[in-house]
């Protein structure tokens, strides 16, 4: 053998003896490479976020349109957003957009962290889809609690779907919390439950100091500037819509389309102006089955045919309305009035009054349109000249000037139709001891909730005083 055959037969020895250890090299960069594509997707993985692990100590961070896209491959886990979310990029702003996160099967059961931050841009167009917004069903999870949204800004947001249709949430229930949301836009949905922060919320789930400045709007029913319906013994508190509502058929509401099964409205207004067929109210289209609403007002104007109000479009089986009032201009057919239009509870109507032009053809009233059954009003007004309605349904016409007199709210000798004094004082003060202000700087001199007002509204500029002494004269 010469030295060149040797050399050749070293090198075949030397390549085949390394052949094995090449194989197992790529073997390995593949199996690798397979391990981390694998980890990207699933749950619980930081990878696919800015930080965190998904823990309530360390919720998993959101800086991007992909993260905040990721959580639906976990919807258990805690969420906090640390920057703006502009949702106007690919995918999210073409086609049908947003796919709604979480759905009956496998809903959003965890919490998300908004950290006061803002989602811009949100677009779905859906039309033929069930439970439809930037979480499409939301319920109680393992731990045996509801999902949380916190301190979020939802932007602009178009929105489009069938029924249970929200900016935040279309379905919403098993007690889920919605604490310090606001939402901007418009939302519609092509069937019923609209709303601009949730469809349908329900089964003991709980909306708090939120709001929305958006317009609106269902094709055939139950629709408001905050929830389409709020039922099952849920809570709304603190919270107000501003925008348009509109209903092409029945139950539309400035804040909520309907309430029922013992749900609670507290301390909340809408300035929406909303329209519809029957059951049209400036704060809630109909209430029923013993549901209450406390220390509420709306100003928006109303517009039906059937059931119009102020207030509430129709007040239903052990319903009660206490202490509240209504601002807004209302105009129907049938069952119209300032504060309500019809009242079929066996419940009250208490400390509340409205001041809105009315305008009906048949059982129209300055205060309420029509009553049944054996319900009271009491310790209730509207404004006779405002109005342009001498009678009603239920409580006492008074006269502006009156009405914008503390002593027909505080002295029963001296006012008809005032049984116990109201929890009013002249003036602004704080802390709210008691419910009621009135002057003739704030709310065009009417009765005003002290809470609507976080300084002094009662305070009077000289340009303001010049005013007020011209208005006099």
């Amino acid at each position: 053998m010469n030295i060149s055959s040797n050399n050749r037969l070293e090198k075949r020895q030397l390549s085949e003896s390394s052949q094995p250890k090449g194989r197992w090299q790529r073997m390995l960069t593949v199996f690798l490479g397979s391990l981390a594509a694998i980890l990207l997707i699933l749950p619980g993985n930081a990878g696919a976020f800015a930080g965190g692990d998904g823990s309530a100590d360390d919720p998993f961070q959101i800086a991007t349109p992909e993260h905040l896209n990721d959580i639906r491959n976990d919807p258990g886990a805690f969420y906090i957003l640390v920057a703006d979310i502009d949702l106007d990029v690919e995918p999210y702003n073409t086609g049908q957009g947003w796919e709604p996160i979480g759905t009956q099967e496998s809903p959003f059961t965890g919490v998300l962290f908004g950290e006061g931050f803002e989602i811009r841009n949100l677009f779905i167009g859906r039309s033929s889809a069930d439970g439809v917004g930037l979480f499409g069903h939301t319920r109680t999870g393992e731990e045996d609690s509801g999902a949380v949204v916190l301190s979020l800004k939802l932007v602009d947001v178009d929105v489009t779907g069938e029924s249970h249709v929200g900016g935040v949430v279309g379905d919403a229930g098993d007690g889920v919390i919605i604490f310090d949301v606001h939402v901007s836009g418009s939302v519609h949905g092509t069937s019923w439950r609209v709303g601009c922060l949730g469809g349908r919320i329900r089964s003991d789930s709980v909306v708090i100091f939120s709001s929305s400045s958006c317009d609106a709007s269902a094709d055939t029913s139950r629709v408001g500037g905050i929830a389409g319906e709020l039922e099952g013994s849920s809570v709304l508190i603190g919270s107000h819509s501003t925008g348009t509502v509109t209903s092409a058929g029945n139950y539309a509401g400035g804040l909520v389309g309907e309430t029922e099964d013992d749900s609670i409205i507290i301390r909340s207004w809408s300035s929406s102006d909303v329209s519809g067929t029957q059951y049209v109210g400036g704060l809630v289209g109909r209430a029923e089955n013993n549901s209450v609403a406390l220390e509420v007002f709306a100003t928006g104007t109303v517009t039906g045919l059937e059931d119009v109000g102020g207030l509430f479009g129709t007040l239903r089986n052990e319903t009660n309305l206490i202490v509240s009032y209504a601002r807004g201009d209302v105009s129907g057919n049938e069952r119209v009035g300032g504060l309500v239009g019809s009242f079929n509870s066996t419940e009250m109507i208490a400390n509340s009054y409205a001041t809105g032009a009315v305008t009906g053809s048949l059982m129209t009233g300055g205060l309420i349109g029509e009553t049944s059954g054996e319900g009271s009003v009491m310790n209730s007004f509207w404004d006779k000249e405002t109005s342009n309605q001498a009678d009603s349904a239920g409580g006492t016409g008074k006269t502006t000037a009156e009405m914008k007199d503390i002593a027909t709210f505080n002295d029963p000798d001296a006012t008809e139709g005032l049984d116990t004094p109201w929890s009013i004082v002249e003036g602004w003060s704080m802390p709210f001891q008691d419910t009621w202000g009135i002057c003739k700087a704030a709310n065009n001199g009417y009765p005003f909730f002290m809470w609507q007002f976080e300084k002094n509204p009662c305070h009077i500029s000289l340009p303001g005083m010049l005013m007020l002494l011209l208005d006099d004269e």
